[in-house]
């Protein structure tokens, strides 16, 4: 009994354990190349070779071989050059100044929406201003933030432009004509600019420096320094074979500058910080908060960690910004490369107009 009991229970699990017949492996398909007599392959051949076919010689023959030859695609082959330029390129990059580290606070972001006075993505007119702080330690590092919550907002305020405006880019900025009729004058808001950043203050931001353009703000007399959020996360690039190939000649020509991919601050928010500050409009305060709030987290970070985060941000997947979504608004170009289909949609249009014209006649 006890060894029948056994016999029945090693049927059972063999009935478990055995494959099923509809997951056995399928035998290889047909080898059309060998039932036209023109496999070259041979016995080495991935495909079945059934019939009254036959295989050629491969090495005297000038027929196409069916099996890839290539490596698969995503699988390059090692390149010891240039891995060693990639390299050089971070280790350069580790080597470089890193000024936001000596930066003394009080620390304060300041961004600025604009609209459109114009056709071409430069015709901008600031329409809200945003600034926001953060307070400064004894030893003049910023205080310890662990969200972009601890950020103050010092100002939020709308401008009434002083030009004629050609589009709000409302898809863009979320501003209209009714939230600047009852606003201040750009003068007026920088008066108050000025009143809230102190002299010593050091202006945080991305591309900062434009926005500190347009609201007349000169360092040395409004502020004392500026830190670009772009220069700290930017990844410095190899040099090209070309360069390369110059610099062992040695031939006495200039070195160029060194290279670098910067990104901007929606694709270091997404993969450094796990948030989409671009979901739906621009909003200059929340772009200031998100600055300013990476400055705080990766001001004092080690060598080795800024670099991770660099490589991290060089690796991810570019995001799409929205001028590559909305190129064109109202007529108004938000990117260079919005010109091109701007000038093809005319050219489609008088086409258009063109063949109207001649069907009416």
């Amino acid at each position: 009994v006890v060894i029948s009991e056994y016999k029945t229970q090693i049927f059972a699990f063999s009935k478990l354990t055995m494959p099923p017949t509809s997951y056995r492996p399928r035998p290889a398909p047909i080898c059309h190349f060998f039932k036209a007599g023109k496999c070259r392959a041979g016995k080495s051949c991935r495909f079945r070779h059934e019939g009254s076919g036959r295989c050629i010689d491969s090495e005297s023959s000038s027929l196409p071989m069916h099996l890839p030859s290539k490596p698969r695609a995503g699988k390059r082959p090692f390149d010891p050059l240039k891995a060693s330029l990639v390299s050089d390129a971070a280790l350069l990059q580790d080597a470089e100044d890193r000024p936001w580290q000596r930066s003394v606070g009080p620390y304060f972001g300041i961004d600025v929406e604009c609209v459109a006075n114009g056709t071409g993505h430069l015709h901008r007119t600031p329409a809200r201003v945003a600034v926001v702080s953060v307070p400064s330690g004894p030893d003049g590092r910023p205080a310890q933030t662990e969200s972009v919550d601890d950020i103050a907002i010092v100002l939020d305020e709308y401008v009434r432009p002083d030009v004629a405006v050609t589009s709000y880019l409302t898809e863009l900025t979320g501003i209209t004509e009714a939230c600047c009729r009852n606003a201040r004058s750009l003068g007026g808001v920088v008066s108050t600019v000025r009143r809230c950043i102190p002299k010593d203050a050091t202006v945080v931001g991305q591309s900062v420096k434009h926005d500190l353009e347009w609201l007349g703000l000169h360092q040395g007399e409004d502020y004392k320094e500026v830190i670009e959020i772009s220069d700290m996360f930017r990844q410095r690039l190899p040099i090209t074979m070309s360069q390369h190939e110059a610099a062992q000649h040695n031939d006495g020509s200039p070195v160029p500058p060194p290279r670098h991919r910067v990104f901007s601050l929606r694709h270091t928010c997404q993969y450094l910080l796990g948030s989409d500050i671009q979901t739906d409009v621009h909003c200059p305060v929340r772009d200031a908060s998100y600055a300013l709030f990476l400055f705080c987290k990766y001001r004092d970070v080690p060598v080795g960690m800024l670099r991770a985060c660099r490589d991290a941000l060089h690796r991810a997947p570019k995001l799409l910004s929205f001028s590559a979504r909305i190129p064109v608004i109202e007529g108004v170009s938000l990117g260079k490369d919005s010109y091109r289909i701007k000038h093809s949609a005319r050219f489609v249009w008088a086409w258009w107009l063109k063949w109207k014209h001649n069907q009416r006649q």
